[in-house]
């Protein structure tokens, strides 16, 4: 019975990306795609400019709000940020002599 209702479950969903587009032409259309907004291409690219941030710029406020650096007076943001590009170096410096040791002795 439930491998029936599966199926049928399959089956109904499959064209729901249809079905909901026509609901939202009854409904008055694509409200929120509406390219009719009184602003040139030029415009509209450079609000769009101001208005997003930039993917390093993400990266750096995620890295900022996850360990908490916002709170941070500048100088102890350098001291943070200084203490862990060392523990990422001495990381990857032993992690490289360590798996070029396991190559040598096992590969080579």
């Amino acid at each position: 019975m439930t491998h029936i209702l599966l199926q049928f479950y399959i089956i109904e969903r499959g064209n729901q990306r249809e079905k909901d587009r026509e609901r939202a032409n009854a409904r008055g259309g694509a409200k929120g795609k509406n390219k009719d907004d009184g602003l040139t291409p030029e415009q509209r690219r450079e609000r769009f400019d101001i208005m997003s941030m930039n993917w390093a710029q993400r990266k750096i406020f995620l890295y900022n709000v996850t360990f908490g650096l916002y709170m941070l007076d500048p100088w102890e943001r350098y001291l943070f940020n200084a203490l862990v590009i060392v523990l990422m170096w001495f990381i990857f410096y032993n992690g490289y002599r360590n798996l070029n040791e396991l190559c040598k002795r096992h590969l080579w």
